[in-house]
């Protein structure tokens, strides 16, 4: 039996992560975000790439902005830097940029992502309780 697996089967383990509220509010709200993201991308328009969500981001046109765990630093701060200039939301997905592809039903990773338009979901509304 390896280590790690020692430490899952110890009741003490299980009992912190159930007392930890911190931890269920990020996982639930990292799944709903998922869900949300995903129908954003089926339903409404949404331009993949770091490069035209930095466009998008100083024209004003995103409603949002979400950025992975893992984009680089440069975009990152230039990102940050226009959307408090177009006073655009900025969100950071908890996952890498291999995860946000695959939410995105993308074979390739994803480091940023604008929203120019929802569709039927309510990202927006997910987006103002991070």
């Amino acid at each position: 039996m390896k280590k790690t697996e020692k430490v899952f089967e110890k009741k003490e383990f299980w009992e912190k992560r159930k007392k930890d509220f911190f931890w269920e509010k990020r996982v639930v709200w990292k799944m709903e975000l998922e869900k949300s993201i995903r129908l954003t991308v089926d339903s409404g328009d949404v331009v993949l790439g770091a490069s035209k969500a930095l466009k998008n981001a100083l024209n004003g046109s995103a409603k949002l902005v979400l950025v992975a765990a893992n984009c680089p630093r440069g975009p990152l701060l230039d990102l940050r830097r226009f959307c408090e200039l177009s006073k655009t939301p900025l969100v950071q997905y908890a996952g890498s940029s291999v995860e946000l592809g695959r939410v995105c039903g993308k074979p390739f990773p994803v480091s940023a992502l604008s929203v120019l338009e929802e569709g039927d979901s309510d990202i927006l509304q997910a987006a103002k309780t991070a």
